[in-house]
């Protein structure tokens, strides 16, 4: 598989606020269903966790 790489200072401005509204229905969805802000939730809860772990080793 070809990973497509955009670059957003060349995609234009009204398509760039289209792609976030996409975006934001998306995640608010998504986030709607129990078991997937269950997941998000506890991915978010970790991603903290390293971040505690990488301050205090610093």
């Amino acid at each position: 598989m070809r990973t497509v790489r955009i670059d957003p200072s060349k995609v234009p401005a009204a398509d760039w606020e289209i792609a976030c509204r996409v975006l934001q229905n998306s995640i608010r969805l998504a986030l709607a269903d129990p078991e997937k802000r269950a997941d998000y939730e506890r991915w978010k809860r970790e991603q903290e966790q390293e971040q505690e772990k990488t301050k205090e080793g610093q």
